[in-house]
């Protein structure tokens, strides 16, 4: 149902998110902020691109998710 694939885009979003914000911290302690910032923003650009030329609900999902990764 619409409201489902709604609801796991949002989810994704917030899991990526949720999991990856202290592993992105202590990788910008180790490697620097700068290079982390850098190499983040492209994979925001990129997942966000593939979001939105998606061929399906899948692949919506997972580009949401690697971009709150990012």
């Amino acid at each position: 149902t619409p409201q489902s694939v709604l609801s796991w885009t949002i989810s994704a979003y917030g899991i990526g998110l949720a999991s990856f914000l202290l592993v992105g911290g202590r990788l910008a302690d180790r490697v620097g902020r700068r290079k982390v910032l850098l190499v983040a923003s492209a994979v925001l650009l990129v997942a966000s691109v593939a979001s939105a030329a998606s061929p399906g609900v899948g692949v919506l999902i997972a580009t949401r998710f690697v971009a709150a990764a990012a």
